[in-house]
């Protein structure tokens, strides 16, 4: 298993699914490991930002997004560059959003594609 915070690769020996985490907090990386088990493969992302910028070379299954991150003057946006990005690839990846508070605005949804 290896381990480092900034690129968090947290992964069992041969996983079949690999999961992209963007939240700030190792712990919570950590205990998301466990309960996925040694099938799937997290890496974590602190910012949004750093995120984005892996999206595209990163060969991933599903993205799980923390709303609260802030990513600058305008952390709404961030996310939404996220969620864009992950639905313009070639083969759409899904995105999980979640936050441990209220959220107070809607996201960017994909139109549906035909």
């Amino acid at each position: 298993m290896a381990t480092t915070l900034s690129n968090e690769t947290l992964s069992n020996e041969n996983p079949s699914r690999r999961i992209f985490l963007v939240d700030p907090d190792p712990a919570f990386g950590q205990a998301l490991k466990q309960v996925l088990g040694s099938g799937y493969a997290l890496q974590q992302e602190c910012s949004v930002s750093a995120a984005c910028a892996k999206l595209d070379v990163e060969s991933i299954d599903a993205v799980l997004l923390n709303l609260d991150i802030p990513s600058g003057p305008d952390s709404k946006s961030g996310s939404n560059d996220l969620v864009r990005a992950a639905s313009d690839r070639a083969v759409p990846v899904p995105v999980v959003a979640y936050s441990w508070r209220r959220v107070e605005t809607r996201l960017w949804r994909p139109s549906s594609r035909a």
